[in-house]
């Protein structure tokens, strides 16, 4: 797998299928594509900019959706929170991964895949893929809205309008043992952070300021050289970030300060 290709899908699932983020800001983050039934459509083609939710009574969009081929990343929406299973990696596969389900939390009640159209934009109990019908856990020792539990499988909270701060977004003190750098290329593993930058990196993020998506897009915020990191928690699970040094911008919204760009540029030497 290209990682490259694969986190411009993560971008475009990302804007335009779970913030409902205009089509023509999209357009300028990634190269795809949405295939439509008759003939290619660039993003920026599409005429509407508005996030379709429900149409006549119907959720999704009507009985004319889905309107476009999507590509989706595995996601869910729960208490205003927006969640996805992570591809594990090439090295983060090997790890053994215990899912201790506790409380079930909610349950799907519509699945885009195959029903939604393309400006259709995500409300509590949407996911991308799992049926309808499916419960939804919390997970033993991490609140629910850092992690979730679903079909066997962890989703990370990635956005959350409700957080303002990296802690209250993915609080990581006490419950990530590893970060690492991965290729963009094939996902593997090349070096982890020294035990203090580890400890260090913990220990500022708690603190670290979130912008809302929509303006780092129009600020280009995601654009420049970027790096992979892979976080892997104690119970094996794991969830991939991106950082763009030129921006010290996060993949989920998070701003780095001075501190976490000297950790992660020496840690990069």
């Amino acid at each position: 797998m290209n990682y490259n290709k694969y986190f411009q899908v993560i971008l475009l699932a990302g804007c335009l299928m779970i913030t409902g983020c205009a089509a023509s800001e999209i357009s300028r983050v990634n190269e795809l594509e949405v295939t439509g039934k008759t003939s290619p459509t660039k993003i920026n083609d599409i005429e509407s900019d508005e996030a379709v939710t429900e149409v006549n009574g119907q959720k999704g969009g009507g009985e004319n959706c889905p309107d476009a081929e999507i590509s989706y990343i595995d996601a869910l929406m729960l208490n205003d929170i927006n969640y996805h299973s992570d591809y594990p990696g090439y090295d983060a596969e090997k790890n053994d991964i215990t899912v201790e389900e506790e409380n079930e939390i909610g349950i799907v009640d519509y699945t885009l895949y195959g029903s939604a159209c393309a400006h259709y934009k995500m409300t509590n109990g949407d996911a991308t893929f799992l049926p309808e019908g499916t419960p939804i856990y919390s997970v033993k020792g991490y609140p629910s809205s850092f992690i979730v539990a679903a079909a066997g499988k962890i989703y990370v909270a990635d956005m959350n309008n409700n957080a303002n701060t990296a802690g209250e977004l993915q609080p990581l003190k006490g419950l990530v043992k590893e970060i690492y750098f991965e290729s963009a290329e094939d996902g593997r593993k090349l070096n982890s952070f020294s035990p203090q930058s580890l400890e260090e990196f913990v220990e500022v993020w708690e603190t670290l300021k979130k912008e809302e998506h929509e303006v780092l897009y129009r600020n280009n915020s995601f654009e420049g050289e970027r790096v992979f990191m892979r976080l892997m928690l104690h119970n094996g699970a794991s969830f991939r970030l991106v950082y763009w040094s030129d921006t010290n911008t996060f993949s989920n919204g998070i701003i780095g300060n001075e501190r976490i760009q000297e950790i992660l540029l020496n840690e990069l030497q």
